[in-house]
């Protein structure tokens, strides 16, 4: 069942949208950011200073993202703070730099994908935590180029255009997809166009590279059980 929506683009990023949808129980089958953040990357992190007034927390590096009004938390709790297990506890438990660093990334990653529109939460985790590393538009196009391939070998299936824009193109030919075949294979083709990507980098310079090389070691490879013909029925008789 489709919900009606209407599209409003926003001028001040080409790649956010913003949705105004019926409130139906359609829409609370979408999925949950506070899911996704809770289990990306930036969650697990905590704060590590780079150099003299320079840190990165939860992922926020404040040389890149020198304007986030979290900051003045940071460093008003770095002053007070006796020592490192002191500032890391303090850090913790303020709730509202918690729901800084959560609006921050909504804000800069959720939000420029469309994820609230987002059906299945595998997928929308793994585009987050796939924009976390290489950006929004690069994440999307590894989505749309993994539908276009899997689509490609269905009599029904739809191409889209790899724009790195989740439209509603790509949202429909994802949904069609899902209606016939298992989230967990495009998921797995997703992450191996990501692993073919560092593995690019990895080629085009040796030794240099080290954010592909880290990225390359979080990857895990697995092959099911190979298939193997059952054996024949115990009564079953072969005649000369």
């Amino acid at each position: 069942m489709k919900v009606a929506s209407v599209f409003t683009a926003n001028l001040t990023h080409p790649l956010q949208l913003h949705y105004t949808y019926l409130k139906s129980a359609w829409c609370k089958e979408m999925a949950d950011f506070s899911k996704a953040l809770s289990a990306s990357s930036a969650a697990r992190s905590g704060y590590t200073t780079v150099s003299e007034g320079v840190g990165i927390y939860k992922g926020i590096d404040r040389r890149f993202n020198p304007g986030w009004d979290g900051w003045k938390i940071v460093d008003a709790l770095t002053f007070a703070a006796s020592d490192q297990n002191e500032l890391r506890v303090t850090l913790a438990q303020n709730k509202k730099l918690k729901e800084m660093v959560r609006n921050w990334y909504k804000q800069m990653y959720w939000d420029r994908f469309s994820g609230d529109m987002v059906r299945n939460q595998e997928i929308a985790a793994e585009l987050f935590e796939s924009s976390l590393e290489l950006g929004v538009g690069r994440a999307v196009n590894c989505l749309q180029k993994s539908l276009n391939l899997l689509n490609a070998a269905r009599p029904d299936g739809v191409s889209i255009v790899e724009n790195g824009r989740l439209e509603m193109k790509t949202m429909d030919a994802m949904e069609d997809y899902l209606k016939t075949d298992s989230a967990s294979y495009l998921l797995n083709v997703m992450r191996i166009l990501l692993a073919l990507h560092y593995i690019g980098r990895i080629r085009k310079s040796p030794g240099q590279d080290s954010f592909a090389w880290e990225r390359l070691r979080t990857f895990e490879v697995l092959r099911q059980k190979a298939w193997t013909k059952p054996d024949p029925p115990a009564d079953l008789r072969v005649e000369d």
